[in-house]
């Protein structure tokens, strides 16, 4: 777990750093192109241009891991399959308890889930964009979202397997795994969390010399 915390700083001090010099050098450059008569400039008019920003593809500021409990019921369809199916359990010692109880579960499958979520900026979209004038840079970027999410096939256990199921069961049950993740993240609000980050690297890169004003688009 420490080897993959290191790993994890390492991208994203390495990321920074990128950005750190891309902007660093963009700054310099409007010192040098900027003149009485041209007060404004933009990335687009520099050979560095977007693109070159850009070919960070995302930049991950929160990493989220988290545990969730799914499964999945098949019940009886009717009271006959019921009677039928219980007696057919009392053969098999796993299914005596449903079968005394005379339930109306035919199987089910709970699995405990951990995964993994990072939250952060798409700097590949085409909103991002960066506008200095006069003494303050104007940067547009794409509002903070879900970058990826992924369940640890480590972390994942079977709780309770009852009756027979197939493979695709259990990627169906992950696939709900991911979904109830991503819906505990968004109850997180990570979105102002996001946002103060990357205010606080970006007025870090452009130095004190420049006021910084940050728009977020849906």
């Amino acid at each position: 777990m420490k080897v993959k915390n290191k790993l994890y700083w390492l991208k994203l001090v390495a990321k920074l750093a990128i950005i750190s010099a891309l902007i660093g050098f963009i700054v310099v450059g409007f010192k040098k192109c900027t003149s009485s008569e041209e007060k404004e400039w933009t990335l687009e008019n520099h050979p560095l241009k977007i693109e070159s920003i850009k070919k960070i593809a995302q930049l991950s500021l929160i990493n989220f891991k988290d545990e969730v409990v799914v499964d999945s019921i098949v019940y009886y369809k009717n009271v006959n399959e019921q009677v039928v199916g219980n007696v057919s359990k009392i053969i098999d010692p796993s299914s005596w308890g449903y079968a005394l109880r005379g339930s109306a579960i035919e199987k089910r499958l709970t699995l405990i889930v951990n995964g993994e979520l990072n939250y952060g900026f798409d700097l590949k979209s085409d909103e991002f964009k960066v506008n200095v004038i006069n003494d303050t840079a104007h940067v547009v970027v794409h509002a903070p979202k879900i970058l990826s999410c992924v369940v640890i096939p480590s972390g994942t256990s079977v709780f309770l397997e009852h009756g027979d199921w197939k493979d695709t069961a259990r990627k169906k049950l992950q696939k709900k795994a991911i979904l109830k993740i991503e819906k505990h993240a968004q109850a997180m609000q990570f979105d102002e969390r996001a946002k103060k980050q990357f205010e606080q690297l970006l007025q870090k890169l452009i130095t004190n010399k420049h006021h910084l004003i940050v728009t977020y688009k849906e």
